[in-house]
């Protein structure tokens, strides 16, 4: 009897403290697509489940929005769509991609692995101007690199605005992102401007929440692994 008393307690005690080594969650795993889909900033075409439904704000007391975000592939290319609900849209219209800093936009991160090494960025703006860069941990930017094969499209709604874009896998392959299982790290954001001249008053929104006090979506934890579903390189 006393040995079964102290194999429930050891068993209660590892759920409370969390201590069993449960293995870590697997990749999410990023669909074939259902059908073609044209790069036309709308969700015309789109019939995949949906990938995100909803965006949290770490530092505005765990806030969440209404985003809705689909990803899926071919085998030939990645495809993304953001439908962004928001009742005021704010973008600058001057020329040149820094505006975006202070614009609506939502954020795109691709990396080989967790450790952000070199990761690749592109930032758009309800307008569909992009600000792209690539980037090395932590917050060294290069910003006169472009996301040359990146293809995107938007268009803007009563109830906000909608970015679809796509980015062809062999490019994920000649930059050595893709593992041999079709495995990457991935970070998808979106900031909630209230004035195009303060960046400091944007709202900074995730979908995985990271270890940062302070808005920085420039860190690992920032990322969530993603594998490619019938992936075969």
């Amino acid at each position: 009897m006393k040995k079964k008393v102290w194999i429930y307690l050891g068993i209660i005690s590892c759920l409370l403290l969390n201590s069993c080594n449960a293995p870590k969650p697997s990749s999410v795993v990023i669909p074939i697509c259902n059908n073609a889909i044209t790069i036309d900033g709308t969700a015309n075409e789109w019939k995949q489940k949906i990938f995100v439904s909803q965006l949290v704000a770490p530092w505005q007391n765990m806030e969440k929005d209404q985003t809705e975000i689909y990803l899926c592939h071919d085998k030939k290319n990645l495809y993304f769509l953001f439908k962004v609900k928001d009742s005021k849209l704010v973008y600058g219209t001057e020329e040149g991609e820094t505006s975006v800093n202070y614009s609506d936009r939502v954020e795109l991160f691709i990396c080989k692995n967790d450790k952000m090494e070199t990761y690749y960025c592109a930032e758009v703006d309800p307008n569909g101007k992009v600000l792209d860069y690539t980037a090395h941990f932590h917050r060294k930017f290069d910003f006169e690199w472009d996301f040359d094969q990146l293809q995107t499209a938007t268009s803007m709604q009563e109830d906000g605005y909608i970015v679809e874009g796509t980015l062809p896998l062999d490019w994920l392959q000649k930059n050595n992102i893709l593992s041999s299982n079709g495995d990457f790290y991935l970070g998808l954001f979106r900031a909630n401007a209230s004035d195009p001249t303060k960046e400091e008053t944007i709202v900074w929104l995730t979908w995985n929440i990271p270890d940062a006090k302070e808005p920085d979506f420039h860190i690992p934890s920032s990322l969530r692994k993603v594998q490619l579903q019938d992936y075969k390189q």
